[in-house]
């Protein structure tokens, strides 16, 4: 399992785009996006999940993971 806290992508640009919620969510789901077509462009006969969630795996705010289901 792969799993990445989505907040460390601002460690050296913080702004404050990064506590308005909407915008942040708008981003983690962007991410998820493109995460999830490069897997299936990498590895098509694979089923490879791409998720974004809570302090997953105990990361840091939200954070996003893949794994093969």
């Amino acid at each position: 399992m792969n799993t990445c806290s989505l907040g460390e992508f601002f460690l050296l640009a913080r702004n404050e785009s990064v506590d308005n919620d909407a915008i942040f969510d708008e981003f983690c789901k962007v991410v998820q996006h493109f995460w999830t077509e490069r897997v299936k462009d990498l590895f098509p006969e694979r089923n490879i999940v791409v998720e974004i969630g809570w302090e997953i795996v105990g990361e840091k705010g939200m954070a996003i993971t893949m794994y093969q289901a």
